[in-house]
């Protein structure tokens, strides 16, 4: 992982089966994802998984402080409180 990409309040649904889904959010509120894209719960427009993160652009400049990740799901929240799905 390159130096500026510090991350926080990550986390998995410890309960699922594998293959499984990733996401994190940077200091700046940028969130990436990786695994598993079924159920498009990587948040990129479709059920395409990937090993490499990539931004889910729709969340950016939204002010993410914690991303969830489940094993049909993710979800997002925002400094101001809105909660994003997908």
């Amino acid at each position: 992982m390159s130096p500026h990409l510090s991350y926080r309040n990550c986390f998995t649904d410890s309960h699922s089966q594998v293959p499984f889904n990733e996401a994190m959010c940077t200091l700046s509120g940028t969130v990436w994802s990786w695994g598993d894209g079924d159920y498009g719960k990587l948040g990129h427009g479709g059920s395409d998984g990937g090993r490499t993160p990539r931004i889910i652009d729709k969340l950016q400049s939204l002010g993410v402080v914690r991303v969830f990740c489940g094993s049909h799901f993710s979800v997002a929240l925002t400094r101001d409180g809105q909660l994003f799905t997908w």
